[in-house]
């Protein structure tokens, strides 16, 4: 009866402790890295100095466009000057953008246009978006991969 008894408790606290240390941890369902955001155009690293998030229409599809930036450009800034100084750019199609996984249009770099990227939206607040997104095409050594957090801009 008292090794009944070892065994149940035993079992009893493995189980709670498997519970608690499950519980605490956060695993991306992408796969796509932790690092901080790379993007690699025409086989070059690109200097990334800010990411811009922006509400607006692609295609005649509504979305948001994420821009990465060699230059620390602000929300006053046009959609025209965002697209020409962008290293690359990629576009999630929803009316709504809210924390998940997304299939995203691009990345699109330069006159280099991938079809399609991954995207995990993990945070948003009021005027930033925190996520991590990976396409393009390491093989060519031309990508975009890593964690970012965007200025929104609307």
């Amino acid at each position: 009866m008292t090794k009944f008894r070892i065994v149940l408790i035993s079992m009893l606290l493995s189980s709670f402790f498997m519970a608690c240390s499950s519980a605490d941890e956060t695993e991306s369902t992408t796969g796509i890295p932790e690092s901080p955001i790379v993007l690699k155009v025409a086989t070059k690293p690109y200097a990334i100095t800010k990411v811009v998030c922006r509400k607006l229409t692609l295609f005649t599809k509504p979305g948001y466009d994420f821009f990465i930036l060699n230059k620390d450009l602000d929300c006053t800034s046009t959609d025209y000057t965002f697209t020409v100084n962008a290293g690359a750019h990629f576009f999630i199609e929803t009316e709504s953008l809210k924390v998940g996984t997304y299939s995203a249009q691009g990345p699109f770099m330069g006159s280099t246009s991938y079809f399609g990227c991954d995207v995990e939206i993990l945070q948003i607040s009021g005027s930033s978006i925190v996520g991590k997104v990976s396409g393009g095409n390491k093989t060519n050594n031309e990508y975009v991969e890593g964690k970012f957090t965007a200025t929104f801009c609307n």
